[in-house]
């Protein structure tokens, strides 16, 4: 019996679909890089959960993705994860 729990390697359902669609739409990322650049720490060039947590919250009309992955149950470590990853190539 499978008792994983995650989606796709991600916490859930909702931060596979929020990172998904956060890295695969041209605009979206595009925004939200140039944004994360701004908050990042000087030190680390990265940025903390909570960051993440607003980024996309204010890049998302409605709390939800186009596919309707509630944001409210994201794993905002990974997304903040996935965000420092982009910002660090």
């Amino acid at each position: 019996m499978n008792n994983d729990t995650t989606y796709n390697g991600w916490a859930n359902w909702d931060t596979w679909n929020t990172a998904l669609w956060f890295q695969n739409d041209e605009w979206l990322y595009r925004s939200i890089i140039a944004d994360a650049r701004k908050m990042s720490d000087p030190d680390t060039n990265e940025i903390t959960a909570d960051d993440a947590e607003y980024l996309i919250s204010i890049h998302l009309d409605g709390g939800k993705t186009p596919d309707g992955a509630d944001i409210e149950n994201c794993d905002w470590d990974e997304i903040a994860g996935c965000i420092n990853e982009c910002l660090a190539d």
